[in-house]
């Protein structure tokens, strides 16, 4: 899968975004590093697939109905969380809604259920 990335350095707010997620987490950033060999192309199924389920159902993930104005680029930071949502599918399944939740995701069972769905897939 090709994705276009914005090279530039993420917005203060998209890296507050982050930084936030992290926090939220409570996982160390040295536990998040940990993937040997298996577990990175493991984590790489996981984005693509998370990724090619939001290109399959755009509309799951505009609860509001807002229009699209632009599409813009990945900041580089887009993978923190999914590796935060990996770290937990992986090691802690029952702590993925309290971080969820943490992070005041919409749809939250649902979004849970979906991540879980594609890690089992893996």
């Amino acid at each position: 899968m090709q994705l276009d990335v914005d090279d530039e350095e993420p917005s203060s707010q998209a890296f507050n975004i982050e930084a936030n997620c992290i926090n939220k987490s409570k996982i160390e950033l040295d536990r998040l590093m940990e993937l040997d060999a298996d577990e990175v192309d493991k984590f790489i199924q996981f984005v693509n697939m998370k990724l090619l389920n939001i290109k399959e159902y755009p509309d799951e993930y505009n609860d509001n109905g807002d229009v699209l104005i632009e599409k813009l680029p990945f900041y580089k930071t887009f993978l923190v969380s999914y590796l935060i949502e990996f770290f937990f599918l992986k090691n802690d399944p029952k702590g993925l809604d309290v971080y969820l939740k943490a992070i005041r995701v919409p749809g939250l069972k649902k979004y849970s259920a979906g991540l879980k769905d594609i890690y089992r897939q893996l």
